[in-house]
């Protein structure tokens, strides 16, 4: 290697570490006047109560439709800017890249692309609840767990966390390290 590659390497892993090292330093906004958080901590479920995909190929024993991940980044910002502006949010204000729009019913469980399944997942939350999906999907693949039970447990554990993590713990799921 040359030593303008070395530099080069050098400045570049430089600039990756110090960036990293930002993005962890940086911290969430702290709690409003009122006492409520700037990011919601689950689903608003009067605008995002799920859905299911209505086009897509058959999986699975049960021919659950499977649509393909298919969400634009207007929409991804649509429902950011929903959530801060209905509901009292500061989203917006925050690092986008410490947030997902999350597929409140994943596409591996039917969940389709439309925006009543879409909703603002911290990343706090979604290190606890990410690990249940494909938990859940692998029990829906093996048939055992229908569709419908499946849909309402992920739903009833995205909008409580301390069951999502109890949850968590009583089937042993790694959680989800970014």
């Amino acid at each position: 290697m040359t030593k303008l590659a070395q530099v080069v390497r050098r400045s570049l892993f430089s600039a990756i570490l110090v960036f990293n090292l930002t993005s962890l330093m940086a911290k969430p906004l702290p709690p409003m006047a009122n006492g409520q958080l700037p990011y919601p901590t689950g689903p608003v479920l009067k605008v995002t109560p799920g859905s299911l995909c209505d086009k897509g190929r058959n999986r699975y024993p049960a021919k659950i439709t499977y649509c393909e991940r298919n969400v634009k980044w207007d929409i991804k910002a649509y429902v950011m800017e929903y959530y801060d502006r209905n509901f009292g949010f500061r989203i917006q204000q925050m690092d986008r890249d410490d947030f997902k729009i999350d597929h409140l019913v994943p596409l591996c469980l039917g969940g389709g692309n439309d925006v009543s399944n879409l909703w603002p997942q911290y990343k706090e939350i979604y290190y606890i609840t990410d690990p249940i999906e494909p938990y859940l999907c692998r029990k829906l693949a093996r048939n055992q767990i229908s569709q419908d039970e499946a849909v309402k447990l992920i739903i009833r554990l995205k909008t409580n966390l301390s069951e999502a993590r109890e949850f968590v713990r009583n089937n042993q799921l790694s959680y989800y390290i970014r």
